[in-house]
């Protein structure tokens, strides 16, 4: 309604953004959003701009104090946003591991400036500047570093967890 749009587009619009949010139209359509779960509302906040097709989307911390199921159902759908838009997502974050399963380029900010930039494993292949500034590697990271103090040298740089599982599950193959 905002962007001029007659009546019919705005609520294929808002249609499609709710389906692409996983949330149903006919359920949500008329309900207050305070009767909505957190997870729920981020998905509403989201959809409702995503309806403006955007070519930059914006998130800023959009997973902080949800319940594992529903962060994890948040990055899924930043996924489909960027798969189904094709626009550019910036995604602020302090959670290392959403920015290394979801970033295509890093940028690392510090006071106000940028320090680091880069594709995820040029960023974080540089572990001792990022703790220099308080960021840590990302859990899969971290815990291949730990495997290694150990003695498993695994051959690459996990990111993600579904990274470090191959690389294990490759590792104990080879045993």
């Amino acid at each position: 309604q905002n962007l001029g749009l007659p009546e019919d587009v705005v609520t294929e619009r808002v249609k499609e953004a709710l389906e692409l949010v996983g949330l149903s139209y006919e359920k949500l359509g008329k309900r207050s959003p305070f009767d909505l779960s957190g997870g729920q509302k981020r998905r509403v906040a989201i959809a409702g701009v995503i309806a403006m097709k955007p070519k930059v989307l914006i998130l800023d911390e959009p997973t902080a104090g949800l319940d594992p199921k529903a962060h994890k159902d948040i990055l899924r759908l930043i996924r489909a946003v960027h798969r189904e838009e094709k626009n550019t997502i910036i995604l602020v974050s302090h959670n290392m591991g959403d920015i290394a399963a979801l970033s295509e380029k890093v940028l690392v900010m510090h006071k106000g400036r940028m320090i680091m930039e880069g594709t995820p494993r040029q960023v974080f292949s540089q572990a001792e500047k990022l703790a220099s500034i308080g960021l840590h590697l990302p859990p899969a990271l971290q815990f291949t570093e730990i495997l290694k103090q150990r003695g498993i040298e695994l051959p690459g740089m996990p990111l993600t967890i579904e990274e470090a599982e191959r690389e294990i599950a490759a590792w104990i193959g080879k045993k």
